[in-house]
């Protein structure tokens, strides 16, 4: 039930029109193996993991969520490397023994040009890319009418997205471009199951 809740939370963030499983738009299909790293940080990882390869976030902002069990909730882990800013969004509840579990959802980074890692999908899509290279990596066109909403950014705006289906671990690529059609914000997403 918590699981479902937060879900709904990331939909608040990320408003889909209707997309059949495997498809893009016009029906393109996602050739290649479902991503599953950005800055290579794998998204069904670990915050320790994070921790271990970027060290201490420079913050770590809560957020509060209404109707959920107290000790619940999500979490933006956020680091930054010059002008490149990462952030981990996770999901947390307390046990039936007391302990807190903590699930990534969703990695986000903005920013020109990569910093080492930190802006580049598992594949080797890089902040400063074009929609051309994004389409030859992937081998499909992304979906053009999604609407996404980040704490990097108080507004809404247009995101290309990619869905991978596989079971526990479907993602989403969702891609954002600057007045020269460069990636300036990428985000990789668990979907529901």
């Amino acid at each position: 039930m918590l699981r479902t809740y937060l879900i709904l939370v990331i939909i608040t963030w990320l408003v889909t029109s209707s997309v059949s499983a495997h498809v893009t738009a016009v029906g393109h299909t996602a050739k290649r193996n479902p991503e599953h790293l950005l800055s290579g940080i794998d998204v069904s990882g670990t915050i320790p993991q994070v921790i271990a390869k970027y060290g201490s976030p420079d913050r770590v902002v809560n957020v509060e969520l209404e109707h959920v069990p107290e000790g619940s909730g999500e979490r933006n882990y956020v680091w930054q490397k010059g002008t490149t800013q990462l952030s981990v969004t996770t999901d947390h509840y307390i046990d039936k023994n007391g302990k807190e579990i903590e699930s990534t959802t969703a990695i986000e980074v903005i920013g020109d040009t990569p910093v080492d890692d930190m802006g580049k999908t598992g594949a080797g899509l890089s902040l400063g890319d074009t929609q051309e290279r994004a389409n030859q990596i992937y081998g499909a066109d992304f979906h053009k009418s999604q609407i996404y909403k980040t704490h990097f950014r108080g507004d809404y705006f247009p995101v290309q997205a990619l869905e991978w289906e596989n079971g526990a671990r479907s993602t989403r690529l969702c891609l954002a471009f600057d007045k020269t059609g460069r990636i300036n914000f990428m985000t990789l997403v668990v979907l529901e199951d």
